[in-house]
């Protein structure tokens, strides 16, 4: 820790000013005085006693309760205390306590409702107490254990400490014991993730904290960036960071809750972008776990794990990184990158500030005003490749919010099946809020995937599936009148999804794939939970015994639920639909920017049509528009109220305008202007295989599940094979594309040339939209000859490879990819792939 801090300083010389760093200097050297390497303040073990006291030896304190020794129960030792309905605070002693973390805990035997206390003397507002049990031994003796962190405000005060028996009834006490967790008690081989803030910067996080705790809630607005440098281990970092978290549950404490951004081409454990926060507020291991499984399952999810906090001279404890939604999270999971995208949360957040003030719940139409946004937002805009497949995976996630369409032609199905079995298992629901829902556009195969976010409230496991064991068995009459439910009920009416989810609850329930899992992963989670227990003994560890018993309810669930599937009972599923006129609530104005959304359609030359959709609870008006301090006014426009007719409203206003201006109540507000379309029903994928015409036998042959490729052939089209057959091209086949034809197939394709017939792809004009198999299960080319192929592209689906093969298990021997006129000749993604004497 001593060598640690030098090179620290050292470090810190080329980074901060002077005056800065002569402070940081001397809290250093104040941090590395010498302490004992036990850190045990006191140990009443009931054996050391004097008149009518108990004695700890090594510290000389005394405690009352003399009185109630006996040689009956011991948990150590001879003697314990025997506690009777005389004995409500036993063990009482007064003791001066300095900033940190600490760990007061007792051994009893019996079924009193018996706790561990500590109590402020000066300030009578300090107070904490615990019955928690963490341990037990075989002959009936439990631990019990408070765990809790003076602050600075209370540092060398006196505090009173005691044992309670809250209902006055039996129980024998033993070893009561008070342990102070700090750096110095952390293996030598401990990193600490130091978080370093001058005090200008430091005193605007202050503020912000400040304002939150007084509201109860941390607003975006009010999130501000500050410079800061991070270290950890021998690497400095550069940082801007800022307060994170909704709830103040972020904030409470020294330990805040921040998000982090690496400047330059630097990066922490592979992460541009981070929070750090206390593991508590995603259910310490839990999170961790869930997010490892789903990676492990070839899902998405942040990177996760936990590393011992600094803020300047102040050491926090334990802190769980958790990764932001950044390309490096998909990267990181041999994604390509595309989109990731959520609906807003303003609105939400701000019913919320009004209930503070108001102390009643509005009745707003939240959900259907939610935007969907993509997140890194001006680098979406300004890069037009993800600034297309944004606008796809919108529209995607517009279908979604309403469930217009099958959720298998949105999201790719198998992984989303995957998605909601592996919650089931693990009970992860507080993830399938709307409003924490993430969704990643993946641009190969032009669908959604999910990405696992916040599954576990602080509180414990948050069950949105009320007491249902399958997330899936659920009755018409049981889905709430609640629009924001629609996402996770209407996919139980794909028969696909419904087969393969069932598929996958089989899987992650069985015993003998928790077992193995858990074997895998123990030197990790062990690892962890000796970070964990000295600040957090009793949640320290991942309960194990939870996931076998859910999991055991499930199989024996499991025979009902698909006896429902099979007769029929989600065939059809009438969702939730609220109309605008049930919506009706006194106005609160403040909330006109949540609930209009403005959307740039189109532009051309000087001018913009832009879009205006009200989700308001009453008329506005429409007055102006501008950029920046620049107004132009324009004669009023009523934009009436949400679910009447002139709800929506298009203009033609100046191409540079950024916001417009709404009126109400003699109250103007600056409305932002999206720099995209309103979604729509509708995706290239989509439109596609709409329109497809399979079988198309004026090109192959079909039989007995069977795609046949033969002769000499002239193909002007999008040529596409739907999933569940298979494709042969017979040696000899030769192909030519033209005028923007292309194959794309979802099923196995084998080319079976000869070194005497090879098969040959080509395309005479150069205009061919690539050869492309997506999630086929198997490729095998043998001879095969790919000649001035272009790539696939429709209408902003757009692939690099003029062969792209992706998800499936490819072969690949004798063949040729030449003359091809895009970026690659041959993509393979995600695939285990042999290729061999290829060119």
């Amino acid at each position: 820790m001593l060598q640690e801090s030098n090179s620290l300083i050292i470090r810190l010389i080329k980074i901060f000013s002077l005056p800065f760093f002569i402070v940081l200097l001397s809290q250093c050297s104040n941090n590395q005085t010498n302490t004992s390497s036990d850190d045990t303040i006191f140990l009443v073990d009931m054996e050391h006693f004097s008149k009518d006291t108990l004695i700890d030896t090594r510290s000389n304190y005394h405690f009352k309760g003399f009185e109630y020794l006996t040689k009956e129960e011991k948990h150590s030792g001879k003697y314990s205390l025997l506690l009777d309905s005389t004995a409500e605070f036993v063990l009482t002693t007064k003791i001066p306590l300095q900033k940190g973390f600490y760990n007061l805990s007792f051994w009893k035997k019996g079924n009193a409702k018996v706790l561990a206390v500590i109590q402020g003397i000066e300030n009578k507002n300090f107070y904490q107490a615990s019955d928690a049990v963490v341990k037990s031994d075989s002959t009936g003796w439990q631990k019990v254990l408070l765990s809790f962190n003076l602050p600075d405000s209370v540092s060398g005060q006196k505090f009173g400490i005691y044992i309670w028996n809250q209902q006055k009834n039996n129980a024998y006490i033993d070893d009561f014991k008070l342990k102070k967790y700090s750096p110095q008690s952390l293996k030598s081989t401990d990193t600490i993730f130091g978080i370093y803030v001058d005090d200008k910067e430091m005193r605007k996080l202050s503020e912000q904290r400040a304002e939150a705790l007084k509201l109860g809630l941390l607003l975006t607005e009010t999130k501000t960036w500050v410079k800061a440098i991070i270290m950890y281990g021998d690497d400095t970092y550069k940082t801007k960071i800022r307060l994170k978290g909704d709830w103040t549950d972020h904030l409470i404490g020294k330990k805040w809750s921040f998000r982090i951004k690496i400047k330059n081409n630097a990066a922490f454990k592979r992460m541009k972008v981070f929070s750090v926060q206390k593991p508590g507020v995603r259910h310490y291991l839990d999170q961790w776990f869930l997010y490892t499984l789903f990676r492990s399952e070839g899902l998405l999810a942040p990177r996760y794990g936990f590393v011992y906090g600094q803020i300047n001279n102040d050491f926090v404890g334990v802190y769980a990184y958790e990764e932001h939604f950044e390309k490096q999270l998909v990267e990181s999971a041999m994604r390509r990158e595309g989109p990731i995208l959520k609906f807003t949360e303003d609105a939400f957040w701000d019913l919320i500030v009004a209930h503070t003030k108001t102390n009643k719940w509005l009745n707003y139409p939240l959900y259907e005003a939610a935007k969907i946004v993509p997140f890194s937002t001006k680098k979406t805009v300004k890069n037009q490749t993800l600034y297309k497949e944004f606008i796809i995976a919108q529209n995607l996630l517009y279908q979604h919010k309403y469930g217009m369409t099958k959720m298998s032609e949105i999201f790719d199905v198998d992984k989303a099946a995957k998605f909601y079995a592996l919650l089931n298992v693990m009970q992860g629901w507080h993830g399938l809020r709307w409003h924490n829902m993430r969704y990643y556009y993946n641009p190969i195969t032009s669908k959604l995937e999910f990405i696992a976010y916040d599954n576990f409230a602080g509180g414990g496991v948050y069950k949105i599936a009320g007491d249902r064991i399958i997330f899936g068995d659920f009755t018409q009459k049981g889905i709430p009148k609640k629009p924001e439910v629609i996402p996770n009920y209407y996919l139980f009416s794909d028969s696909n999804f419904v087969q393969k989810y069932i598929f996958y609850l089989k899987k992650y329930s069985q015993k003998a794939y928790l077992d193995s899992i858990f074997v895998k992963y123990n030197p990790q989670i062990s690892a962890y939970e000796s970070m964990l227990v000295n600040e957090y003994e009793q949640n320290a560890f991942l309960d194990k015994s939870r996931y076998y018993q859910n999991a055991e309810k499930i199989r024996e669930a499991l025979p009902d639920y698909i006896k429902k599937v099979n007769n029929g009972l989600y065939d059809s599923i009438t969702l939730p639909i609220r109309k605008p006129s049930e919506y009706q609530d006194s106005i609160d104005i403040d909330l006109i920017p949540d609930y209009i959304n403005i959307y740039t359609q189109e532009t051309d030359g000087n001018k913009k049509t832009i879009r205006l959709v009200s989700y308001f609870l009453d008329k506005v008006k429409i007055t102006g528009f501008g950029k920046n301090n620049n107004i132009e006014k324009i004669s009023p426009i009523t934009l009436n109220r949400y679910g009447n007719e002139g709800d929506t409203k298009e203009l033609n206003i100046d191409k540079d305008a950024e916001y417009v201006i709404i009126s109400y109540n003699d109250k103007d507000y600056k409305i932002n202007i999206l720099p995209w379309s309103e979604p729509v029903a509708w995706s290239p994928r989509q439109e596609l295989e709409k329109n497809n015409l399979f079988p198309n036998e004026k090109f192959y042959t079909v039989e007995n599940k069977k795609v046949i490729f033969s002769g000499n052939q002239t193909i002007d089209k999008i040529i596409l094979i739907p999933a569940g057959y298979k494709v042969i091209f017979e040696p000899g086949t030769k192909i030519d594309f033209i005028n923007g034809g292309a194959f794309l197939s979802y099923s196995p394709v084998y080319i079976n040339g000869t070194e005497q017939k090879p098969v040959i792809i080509k395309s005479s004009d150069s205009s061919a939209r690539g050869f492309t198999v997506l999630q086929g299960g198997e490729v095998v080319f043998n001879y095969a000859i790919f000649d001035g192929l272009n790539t696939f592209s429709y209408k902003g689906w757009q692939l690099s490879g003029a062969v792209t093969i992706y998800e499936t298990n490819t072969k690949i021997t004798n063949s040729k990819f030449i003359n091809n006129l895009c970026e690659d000749d041959l993509n393979i993604v995600r695939s285990y792939f042999d290729v061999k004497n290829s060119t």
